[in-house]
């Protein structure tokens, strides 16, 4: 199995009524695309789809069981079809909003991505952390894997753990509390930012450039987009990010945030070699 991790084994099933599947399915995953290959069959040109089921695996004869939640997405209309990286990175891109609306629902405060730890089938890939807590996986899936499902674009997948792990206690307490917070009095200013940075440079490492001088009219800083591949540097990617100034007692004008993009970009590069793009 593609999706199978090096250290994890198959659970068979010891039934003559298993017939052709003489296993527990231990990810989610390959069914996602047998699905969505059958709906481009069918002439759908984008398809979205999810699914919550248990799935089983063994280590060294110890058996396991845990209940996910499965999700796999073509790239969004309008990416150029004949460059395989950048349907990847948008369709990677996608998923992620949707993992970040998840976490949020379930009362996450802070979500970022491993790339460290691979996700099995998948590259690239990359570990889904939820307040600092290892819950899913989520990946561009190998393109000969996916060909073996029917596909010949890109697919990115992504399993999150709903039980006994991952986000089960979150789940356990849902819905979170609501919580009435002041609406702002003065109007937000977005800049975005894409700074190209070292392949090994983490998401949080790059929140922690900023945090590490971090202007005092900073409202929020959200990941946009990363992009690799033609016109880049070996080694080197691009990650867009948005930054959101307010100010507590008036509007704040554009010109008074220049000053503060100059602190992030000087942080930016002290802290993990970033240079900035125009």
């Amino acid at each position: 199995n593609a999706f199978l991790a090096t250290d994890r084994g198959v659970l068979e099933v010891e039934d003559d009524r298993a017939g052709g599947e003489p296993v527990l399915r231990p990810s989610l995953v390959p069914s996602l695309l047998r699905v969505a290959a059958h709906n481009h069959d069918l002439g759908t040109t984008q398809v979205r789809l999810f699914e919550t089921a248990s799935v089983f695996d063994q280590h060294e004869g110890v058996h396991r069981e845990r209940r996910l939640l499965g999700l796999v997405v073509d790239p969004p209309a309008g990416v150029d079809a004949r460059d395989a990286t950048a349907e990847g990175q948008a369709a990677f891109a996608f998923l992620r909003t949707v993992v970040d609306r998840i976490a949020r629902i379930v009362g996450t405060d802070r979500v970022h991505v491993d790339p460290e730890t691979t996700f099995a089938g998948c590259e690239p890939s990359a570990e889904i952390h939820f307040d600092g807590r290892a819950v899913g996986s989520i990946g561009v899936v190998d393109a000969k894997t996916a060909a073996r499902f029917g596909h010949d674009r890109a697919v990115v997948a992504a399993e999150i753990e709903l039980a006994p792990e991952g986000i089960a206690a979150s789940l356990a307490t849902w819905p979170p509390e609501s919580v009435a917070e002041t609406l702002p009095a003065f109007p937000a200013i977005d800049r975005d930012l894409t700074v190209l940075v070292e392949e090994a440079v983490r998401w949080a490492d790059i929140e922690a450039a900023i945090d590490s001088n971090r202007p005092a009219s900073l409202e929020a800083t959200e990941f946009v987009t990363v992009f690799r591949g033609r016109n880049l540097p070996t080694g080197r990617k691009a990650v867009t990010l948005r930054l959101r100034f307010r100010g507590t007692d008036r509007t704040l004008r554009h010109e008074e945030i220049d000053p503060e993009i100059g602190t992030i970009t000087a942080s930016l590069g002290a802290g993990v070699g970033g240079e900035i793009r125009q």
